[in-house]
This record gives structure tokens, sequence and C-alpha cells, in this order.
């Protein structure tokens, strides 16, 4: 059976575009879940109002994550985009089964124009650092880059990302048979 890919990074990094470019690279199934949508109502609410998530709002999330890393299907590749910001929450994932990271970085000069852009395109999200910048320096606070000591992680700067390119690769090396 092949691990969960989970795509990490703080916000803006390109998560759900890489999930989907991997997705239609593929020529086998893909399941791609959205980590923003294992969140809590009470969670959302509070990303709405600008206020950035503690470890306990994190938690009900790394759980609902996991389950989907545990029942994860045979048949299938699945990936889930999801922060896993520090090592706690990449360690929590690990604890459910096997998966491996793909972790985007980008500076925070270029989250912050995507935030702004987000805004205007997106203005329906509820995670919205243009208009909460606390949301954006939070997570880069917060933010724990793998080290070489996490060996099911790799560190991938998405601002120099041929992302189909990338894609195609990360499809070839999780192709089911």
């Amino acid at each position: 059976m092949l691990p969960a890919l989970i795509i990490g990074g703080v916000c803006l990094t390109g998560k759900t575009t890489l999930a989907h470019a991997i997705e239609r690279q593929a020529d086998f199934r893909v399941e791609v879940l959205e980590g923003d949508e294992m969140h809590t109502s009470v969670a959302i609410a509070k990303m709405r109002a600008g206020e950035p998530l503690n470890e306990q709002d994190r938690e009900s999330w790394r759980a609902r994550i996991g389950v989907r890393i545990a029942q994860r299907p045979s048949d299938r590749l699945r990936v889930i985009t999801c922060s896993a910001l520090t090592k706690f929450t990449r360690d929590t994932l690990r604890n459910y089964g096997d998966c491996e990271f793909v972790f985007l970085t980008i500076s925070q000069a270029l989250a912050e124009l995507r935030a702004a852009r987000r805004l205007m395109d997106e203005g329906e999200h509820f995670f919205q650092p243009a208009k909460y910048p606390r949301l954006l320096q939070g997570q880069f606070r917060d933010l724990e880059l793998p080290t070489e000591a996490e060996a099911d992680c790799r560190v991938v700067n998405a601002e120099d990302l041929n992302l189909d390119a990338f894609a195609a690769e990360l499809a070839n090396r999780y192709r089911v048979a």
C-alpha cells in the first residue's frame, strides 16, 4: 500500500495547486483531500475572524487528517494538503500510518502578494491573511522546517518550481501498480 502523500507548507505556497497537478499528471487514480476542509466549524470561525489557531484548535484537525491517513485506500494515491507547520504535527500524523511529506516553501513577501490576490480573487475563503496579516505572521512564526532527521520529508522551494514537471515526477514516484 502506498503511503499517504502530505503536501505541507505555510498558506499560499501552492499546496492545492500541486495536489491537483499530480492528479492531472497521474495515469492512475489519485484522491486529493483538502486539509482546510477538515477544520472544525469553531476553528473556521476563528480564522474567518482573523484569529490564528493554537495547538488546541488544531488537535481535532490533526486527528481528522490522521484518520484519512489510516484509512487510505489501496487502489489509489491519497494526497492530503495541510500546513503541517510543526514537527509535532508531522510526528502526530506519522502515528496514524505510513505517510510522506512534500513541504513547499516561499518567502513571506511572496505569500503576502498571493494573499492580496486571494482576497481579490477568492473573497470567500475563510483564511484571508491580506485582511488579517497576523494569520500569515502566525504561520511563519510557527513554521518549523523539516530537517534532515525527517527522512520522509522533501523540502522544495516553490518559487523556483516547474509545477508540471515536479507533479509528473511525484506521480511517477507514487505510481499505483
